[in-house]
Parts: C-alpha cells; structure tokens; sequence
C-alpha cells in the first residue's frame, strides 16, 4: 500500500520543489522559423536542429513531472549502477536547468548546419522568457536565401585516375540547381572512391579529393571545382593487379603448419583439406592478373561466410610491388565447430488457456559431406493443459521431428563463380510430427520439400520451393469428436487423410537492415496443390478429377487448391527510438478439382498472440458464426479460406530494456462457399467490413537485443458475432469490474514482436 502511495505523492508533484530562486527550470526549447518555405525539405532540417537542442526539457502530464519528482525523492547513489542509480537515473529524469552560454552556443550551432545545408548567411537569435522559476526558450532562426550549385568543374585528365575520375562524371550525384549540401559532396567523393576502388586504384582515398567553393558568380549560385590534393601519395594513383593468391581453408592463430598445394592459380595452404577446394575457391573471386575490386573483396567475404562453414574469414593484402603495380592476397578462412547440440526449455501461455512446458532439442552439423553442407535435426516436444474455461483439465501434446540439409548452391546445377554478395541455396527437408487432444482427436503430419533460396540483393529474396509434398492423417479419435465431425460435413473432408503435392514461391522485400529511416517488408506467396498431378492424371485416364471421382496416391486422395497470401508491414520512425508499427495480411485460398474444402492445414484462422491479440487463438469468425457452447473447447471449425488483418502498434521507450506499446487489431476470416452449418460464414464483398472484429490493448516488452519478452494486455471493442447494430461494445467497458475482465481482458504473454 506504501508503494502505491509513493507513486500518487510523486506524480501529484511539480518537480520544482528542489529549484532555487536564482534558477529556472526549462519547460519548452523549441525553434521558430522566420520563412518555412525558403527551406528545402523543412522537416528534415527541423528535425536535425531540433536532435541538437540541450538541455531537453522535462515531460509534463498535466501539471505534474513525475520523472522530475522521481529524480528528486531519491538520494544519489555512490556508484553508478545498481536499483537505486537505475532508479534515479532511467526512471527519474534530471532537472532542464537554463545556461544562458548554451543557448548561444545552440545558436551558432543551427547557423553551422544551416551553413553546410548551403544557407550561408543564415542568422540564429535566441528569446528567454523567464516567470517565477520557470524559463521557455525560442530560437529565432531565419535561413536567408538558399545557395544552389551552378556548375561542378572535375580534375583535367592527366594520367589514369584522372582518367577514372572524369569516367565516373556521368555517374555524379551532383546535379545543376541542386542546393548546396556539404553531405552531397562527401557522398560524391565516397562514390568517387567506391568506383576507383572498383578500378584497382588499391592505394586511393577520397581525403585526396577536395571541393573549391567559389561563391563570386552571384545569384546565389555556386561553382564546384574538383582538384585532387597535391601531396596525395604516388601509389594512389596506379592500378594494382593479383599476382599470387593464397587461400588458408582452415586457418587458427596458433600452431599452425599446413601443407601447400598449388590448384591452378591459387595456393592452398590446409593441415586437414576441411573442405572440397572447389566449393570455397568458388567463393574466391580474384584471379592471377585480375585488377584489384572493392566490389569483388566484399562479396568473396560474403559469398564465403554464407558457405555457413566458416566462424571467421579474413583477407589481407602484402608483398606490393609498386614497379609492376602487383599485390598479393591471403585468404584466411577459420572453420565454425563442426558439430553442435542446442537444448531449450520452454513454457507457454496461450489465449486459449492451455499452458505447459515445452523442450526443443537441436543438433547442428555443418560442412557435412565436405561440401559446406549443413545438416540440422530439431526435435519439438510440448505438453499442455487447459487451466481454465470449458473443457479445464484437458491435455494436449505435440511431438515433431524436422531434418534439413542446407547446400550453398543449386542442386543439381554445375557450380558457377559470379560476382555477387549472396550464393543460392538449396534445401531438402523430411519431417514429421504428431499432434493430440487426449479426450478428442490426434492429427499426424509426414512432410518433405525440396527449396531453393535465391537472394537477389540485400532487400529482394526468391523462394522457390518445386517439390512440396505433406500427407496428413486424422487418428484416434473419441466419439464425442466422431460425433462432431458427422454433423459437420466440411469440417470432416478437411480433416480427412489428403495426399498434398504441390509447390509454393514467395517473393520477399526486406527494408528493415536501415533503422534510422521508415522501413517496410513485403512477401507474396503463392501456393498451388495437385496441378502436375491432375494434368498427368487428366492426359493418361482421359477424365477430370470431381469430389466424386478424386485422384487417389499411397490410398489417401490428392488435395487441389490454389492459394495467395500477402504480408506488408510498414514502420514510421517517430523519434530516436519510437515507431509506429503497422500490419496488412490478406490470404485467399479456393479448392477446385477432386477438393471441395481447403485441408485443414492449410485454411486460416484469427485471433492469438501474434493475431488479434484482444481474441484468443481460433475463436473469430468466419464471418458472424459464433461456434455453440457445445464445441467452443474445439477450436477447429472457425477457419476459413479467406484471411483479412490488420495491426497498428505504437513502441516507445520506457528504460532500457523496458519498451512499451499501445495497439490496435482488426480482422476476421471467411469462407468461399457458403456452410449450411456456419451461417454467416461466407465472405460478401458488400457487408464484410461490418464483420471485422476490433480490439484495444497495451503492452510491456522486456528487449535485451538477443530475445524479446512480451507481454500483451488487450480487449475487444467490436464483435462481429453480436446482432447487428450491437457489435461495437464501448457502452460495456468497465474495467473496475471484475466480471467484465474476466469476459474481456485478455493477457498474452510471448517471445518476440508480433510483426
């Protein structure tokens, strides 16, 4: 109860309880522009500024700072770590006092990033109002005209770099009546540097290159003149070429004696020969002769590090010879450990009130066959029960076996050096597992697969899987279940032993490696079943495959359909470490042929952790069906071949590792045929969006970089199943009560975001 009232004493307080008569506490420090339209892309510009701005000012709620209170009530620690510093210092914040000699310094600093940003005669004058013992700041800032860039003279061609550096012109990222922009030039002379490092200029620099800045021309334009500095070193200007290439394929530090062989061009320096001299020196991209390449260093070190059979690979250049322009270079790749066992222990929560342990055991071997090879065996094995609800007391468990054997280019295609950062991959998977409700039904899966992996770049990746092949099987089943299923006709054929062969591709955009600007992510996945199959069935039978007449292989019938499902996700960078995190899935799957439902596998569901958090798991939809009292425990009938979500989340910082979230889900699944036994189920492209369901809710995450702890406390606002005119549910809420918690709040706890 103390603790309690330490909080409403500490948030009632202004914070100014500890602020002398000869100080202020600063309560606003912004910018004020005297012409926002004479500045090019303003917001980013205020933005910078606005980072530069010392002291920040204190966070307010209303008249109270409770960080500024905080800071205050707790005495100083002697040493800095530990509750009480973390307390004082993360939780509470310290007083925003003002310096008026920072606020000057402040002003030549805005007039510095004005003058770099090609406003040269920029002015910044600060305002101090002063009550009491309170301060606001404003800085008055007006830019002047802005200086555009008129002409960019580059160096006369003298000799070969020279020669280079004019080659590269029609590549400048320096345009006419571009403005001004210090930023712009070093990211000109980087290119610069980028495409003569390309060029075997070994020894190059861009610190050699310099920018005249010639003003005189009036108008407020400028003239750029390029010059290469004077005492830029004599090597800086030749290009080098390979001479001797050595590749040590299992280097360590210490002890270290291999024995060399010479295969071709390269020298190979190994005490145990760990891998086939093929497969790296595929991976080698320099040859004898070659002239030295940025460009051709970093994707060796790439293209070497994705064999995934290397912990460490490090080139470096010796033996320069400046006469002939020659260099050479030893590869020094280091060998991860060969084999590895993993164990994790783990306990969920689900919304669906099953709890229970979990064990994951992984055994890990890399360069398997010598051919940088990787082959992984995951065993999965979880025990649950439900804690509370209908149905208290069940059990359910999962057993599943995963093998995957990973190779580093395209099987069964000849090897093929080419100068690119990432090697396709080629992926054989064999899988199993077995999945049980004690008192319903056990579920059987058997899969295998064949993937190739084609990264195009760093954002763009293809995923090609030809041979996807899963059979399923429904076993043991009680007759209260069995019961179930004959009342339920197309609940019954999706769970009924298919054969599925089919193949899938997804092709994925990946813009989340920069987090200093917005970044977004896409992938497309298509998912057709059973096409080959029936075309050869259709031309050596001479009939079409019907419901009635299915195609029948290992004495379970082959599953059609065709699937679409598309993941974008968009994230708006709001401060230094605040985002807005949005969501849109959308998946639509449609049996046709010898199928009349989508296997059950297959089909979409709505509601859970990383879904519509407010719902648990498989309880939404399709449509208006609610599921009977009787077969809520189920959970397997509110699946639908049509899949539409979206998601909202706001994340802030609160500590260190301490993140929080508010949230908003909405979505709902559907079906494509209409179900006498799910009324209301089937999807209408003129009334589904009065059937989406919507919740709230707010979040704490524990981020420690490695792994993230959440945890999700979220209601619902909407519910599709109510009567029209009585699904939104504001007039309900009453959070005091404990009834309504019970029916409403909903408490997810999990491991990573949700997206």
């Amino acid at each position: 109860m103390s603790f309690y009232f330490l909080i409403v004493v500490l948030s009632s307080c202004t914070g100014l309880g500890k602020i002398t008569d000869e100080q202020y506490l600063i309560t606003k420090n912004t910018i004020q522009f005297n012409e926002k339209s004479k500045i090019a892309n303003f917001k980013k510009i205020n933005t910078e500024l606005s980072d530069e701005i010392i002291p920040k000012p204190n966070g307010k709620i209303l008249w109270m700072r409770p960080r500024l209170a905080f800071y205050n009530t707790i005495s100083e620690s002697k040493k800095q770590k530990g509750l009480k510093y973390w307390l004082k210092n993360k939780i509470g914040k310290a007083p925003a006092l003002l310096d008026e000699e920072i606020c000057t310094k402040l002003d030549q600093t805005f007039q510095n990033r004005l003058y770099h940003k090609g406003y040269f005669n920029a002015i910044s004058e600060h305002e101090i109002l002063k009550k009491k013992r309170i301060a606001k700041i404003i800085h008055h800032v007006d830019p002047k005209q802005n200086y555009l860039i008129d002409t960019l003279l580059f160096p006369k061609v003298v000799d070969q770099v020279t020669s280079a550096i004019f080659a590269s012109k029609q590549n400048s990222l320096i345009k006419k009546g571009t403005s001004y922009n210090l930023d712009l030039l070093k990211s000109e002379r980087e290119r610069i540097d980028e495409e003569l490092k390309n060029k075997g200029f070994y020894f190059f620099d861009n610190e050699y290159l310099l920018f005249q800045v010639d003003t005189a021309t009036g108008n407020h334009n400028v003239k750029l003149k390029m010059i290469i500095k004077s005492d830029s070193p004599k090597e800086a200007g030749q290009i080098y070429h390979f001479d001797k290439i050595l590749v040590a394929e299992d280097f360590r530090l210490e002890n270290y004696n291999p024995d060399t062989t010479q295969i071709g061009n390269y020298t190979i320096l190994s005490t145990s020969h760990y891998m086939k001299s093929k497969i790296f020196l595929n991976s080698v991209l320099f040859d004898k002769n070659d002239i030295y390449s940025r460009e051709k260093h970093n994707n060796s070190i790439r293209q070497l590090m994705g064999l995934g059979a290397y912990k460490f690979v490090n080139i470096k250049y010796g033996e320069i010879n400046q006469e002939d322009s020659t260099i050479n270079a030893l590869f020094s790749l280091t060998p991860s450990q060969k084999m590895s066992v993993s164990t994790e222990l783990n306990a969920t929560s689900k919304s669906n009130n099953f709890m229970g342990p979990g064990l994951k055991l992984s055994y890990k071997s890399r360069n398997f066959l010598r051919g940088a090879e990787v082959l992984s065996v995951n065993f999965n094995g979880n025990f649950e029960k439900q804690v509370t609800g209908k149905g208290a007391g069940d059990t359910a468990y999962e057993f599943s076996v995963d093998t995957n054997l990973d190779i580093p280019r395209t099987i069964p295609f000849k090897l093929k050096k080419t100068n690119r950062p990432f090697l396709p991959t080629t992926s054989i998977n064999l899988g199993g597992g077995i999945f049980s409700r004690v008192s319903l039904y056990q579920f059987n899966t058997l899969n295998t697969g064949l993937e190739y992996n084609l990264r195009k770049n760093q954002y763009i990746t293809h995923v090609l899987r030809p041979i996807d092949i899963s059979l399923t099987n429904l076993s043991n089943t009680t007759p209260e279940f069995e019961e179930y299923l004959l009342q339920n006709p197309s609940i019954r054929q999706s769970f009924e032993e298919q054969f599925i062969v089919g193949l899938s591709y997804n092709f994925i955009i990946n813009h989340l490696v920069d987090k200093s600007k917005d970044q977004y992510y896409m992938n497309i996945g298509l998912d057709p079943s059973g096409n080959l199959i029936s075309l050869l069935n259709q031309i050596t039978t001479g009939h079409k495959t019907s419901p009635e007449n299915p195609i029948i292989v290992f004495g379970a019938p082959v599953s059609q359909y065709f699937r679409i499902r598309g993941d974008f996700r968009y994230y708006f960078k709001t401060g230094k470490e605040s985002i807005i995190a949005t969501r849109l899935f959308g998946g639509m799957g449609v049996p046709y042929g010898s199928s009349s439902v989508m296997p059950y596998v297959k089909q979409f569901y709505s509601g859970g952790t990383n879904s519509l958090r407010a719902f648990r798991a498989r309880s939404i939809g399709p449509g208006i069906y609610q599921s009977p009292e009787s077969v809520t425990n189920f959970l397997i009938d509110q699946t639908g071949e049509i899949k539409l979500e979206a998601n909202m989340e706001y994340r802030f910082p609160i500590a260190k590792y301490l993140k929080g979230a508010f949230f908003a889900d909405t979505g709902n699944i559907w079906l494509v045929n209409e179900d006498p036994l799910r009324p209301g189920g089937k999807f209408d492209s003129r009334k589904f969006y009065k059937e989406l369901a919507i919740g709230l809710g707010f979040g704490l995450r524990i981020d420690v970089d490695v792994a993230v702890l959440r945890f999700d406390w979220a209601f619902p606002i909407r519910k599709p199943w109510l009567p029209e005119g009585d699904r939104w549910t504001f007039d309900t809420f009453d959070i005091l009560n404990s009834k309504w918690r019970k029916e409403n709040l909903l408490w997810n706890i999990s491991i990573g975001y949700p997206f």
